[in-house]
């Protein structure tokens, strides 16, 4: 909400509610997206394995693909409203509360309602990269440049200790027959848990004068940085490699707890064993590259999280043992904590004061879009060739193009534009 007055320093008491939202939604990601439910989809809401002679997985991917599309739609109407009328806070609540509601309904929907099932993930899927994006836009002011990495550091640690406790109820759940009830468990974890960031986590942002138009206000802002790529270019260089990384990212992320059933032959239990060990190598990855960047750069710490990457997907790929494919799970935990945090704290220190909802919105929309490239790609591999391994191995080239790109961000000179730059003058429309 619109906070009158100035509410002075961050405390850490805020810093730790900020945090403490990654703990929360982090629930959404890990159980729904990535380890309970999108295997539930695959084998019980699509019965036989496919549905109109379309392969569970390439539904699966589908529903990634338009989830993402319309959140690539939307993130600069919301980035837009929210930094004109300083309601970050307002929209983070709103979104939380859809995705809550959205998640809990994925429990009344069992085998054969795949178009009703798709739907509810769609638009939790949505409110929930809506709500991240949001709440990446508090960064900058939480933290100045050469603290950005270490919170948004905590913040992942953080979030990934709350996946595995959500991973912890879920296992109580699967062994007591409730597979079907996770999701329900999972939108009350994700509600009550981030009670704390909307009691403390403050707006500081103060409302812009004057009335506009919000789908104008919204892609004008995108096209005035559009016109600005060549003075922001270690930025937009940025974006385009999280296009290309995060879309192999968002493969994993979806496809890996499905992979380790189908094509290792993991049971439930192991998996969800499996994935408490990933968060913790996530959380430990989170920490310790949180403190390397801040040392040697987060430019030079996303690129050391690259290269785990490539060696956990290889060790994936050729993985025939369940003992093969933790290893690259934990692998993969540990690089995922690191991009994750080191691209966050990147796009903190390239944004200028005034513009936060703006950037994140454009990371926002580089990660969706990644998301789209990424899951279309693999959803078309599985509908043309039914080949699993073979499309895990296609991200491979996504993260090694990722990794170029990173190569040609030149952060001090990013730095240094965002210092030089001044929120541009608002038109009157």
């Amino acid at each position: 909400m619109t906070r009158s007055g100035d509410p002075g320093p961050p405390a850490t008491r805020e810093k730790a509610s900020w945090c403490i939202f990654d703990f929360a939604n982090s629930s959404f990601t890990t159980v729904i997206v990535t380890v309970v439910y999108a295997r539930y989809f695959v084998k019980v809401v699509v019965p036989d394995g496919s549905w109109a002679g379309v392969p569970a997985d390439s539904w699966w991917a589908g529903a990634g693909v338009v989830s993402n599309v319309l959140v690539i739609l939307s993130a600069p109407v919301i980035g837009a409203m929210a930094d004109r009328r300083a309601a970050k806070h307002r929209y983070l609540l709103v979104t939380t509360l859809v995705c809550v509601g959205a998640t809990a309904l994925l429990s009344v929907w069992g085998a054969g309602a795949v178009i009703a099932a798709l739907l509810c993930f769609i638009i939790a899927n949505i409110a929930f990269s809506s709500g991240e994006n949001l709440v990446a836009g508090f960064l900058p002011e939480l933290a100045p440049p050469d603290q950005m990495g270490r919170l948004s550091a905590y913040g992942w640690t953080v979030g990934y200790f709350g996946g595995l406790l959500a991973l912890v109820l879920s296992l109580l759940l699967v062994n007591l027959g409730g597979t079907r009830w996770v999701p329900i468990a999972t939108a009350a974890f994700f509600g009550i848990a981030a009670l704390p960031t909307f009691l403390w986590l403050k707006e500081r942002a103060q409302p812009k004068p004057g009335r506009v138009r919000m789908l104008a206000a919204a892609f004008g802002e995108l096209s005035t940085t559009w016109r600005e790529r060549t003075r922001f270019r270690d930025l937009f260089t940025f974006l385009g490699a999280i296009l290309l990384f995060q879309g192999g990212v968002a493969v994993v992320i979806s496809f890996s707890a499905i992979y380790a059933e189908f094509e290792i032959g993991m049971n439930e239990t192991e998996i969800i064993g499996m994935f408490m060990g990933l968060q913790i190598a996530a959380a430990g990855g989170a920490f310790a590259f949180g403190w390397i960047q801040d040392r040697v750069g987060s430019r030079a710490a996303l690129l050391n999280s690259l290269g785990l990457w490539i060696v956990a997907v290889t060790i994936a790929y050729l993985a025939r043992t369940p003992g093969a494919f933790i290893a690259a799970g934990l692998i993969a935990g540990a690089a995922m904590g690191a991009s994750q945090s080191a691209s966050r704290a990147l796009i903190g220190l390239f944004c200028p004061a005034g513009r936060e909802g703006e950037w994140f919105g454009l990371w926002g929309l580089a990660t969706k879009g990644a998301a789209v490239l990424g899951l279309a790609f693999y959803g078309v591999l599985m509908a043309t060739t039914g080949d699993r391994r073979l499309a895990i191995l296609a991200t491979l080239a996504l993260f090694v193009l990722g990794a170029i790109g990173v190569m040609r961000v030149d952060v001090n000179r990013g730095r240094q534009t965002a210092q030089d730059a001044e929120a541009p003058p608002l038109p009157s429309l």
